[in-house]
């Protein structure tokens, strides 16, 4: 099975389906670099891992939201976000948003400004 070098160690449908998998690294996250003007930028930030998360705080060690909106997707993610203390206006999957596509337009829908 294909995985990223951050990946999560979740195998359990396929031991519970008693399928026989091996992993193998086929590509590496690595962290965008951005200074904190250009985060500062975003009326809105969209995280889909916590690698995401993480790539922040390498670039912006100091950062603190502030106005900023969070957006994430997946319950890693979320975790992730609020151990550094991040508030989240946006996640998913939920039932009826269950794209980060669908979260976003369903924000942008609740908060017309």
């Amino acid at each position: 099975m294909p995985v990223a070098d951050a990946k999560k160690d979740d195998l359990a449908c396929f031991t519970k389906a008693k399928v026989k998998v091996t992993q193998a690294v086929m590509y590496r996250t690595v962290s965008n670099e951005f200074t904190p003007e250009e985060i500062a930028s975003y009326d809105m930030m969209l995280f889909f891992t916590p690698t995401g998360i993480q790539s922040l705080f390498d670039n912006v060690p100091e950062y603190t939201q502030g106005e900023q909106r969070i957006g994430l997707f997946g319950p890693q993610t979320a975790k992730a976000a609020e151990e550094r203390g991040l508030r989240i206006d946006a996640v998913g999957p939920t039932p009826e948003c269950p794209s980060m596509a669908a979260v976003l337009q369903s924000y942008l829908n609740d908060n017309k400004d």
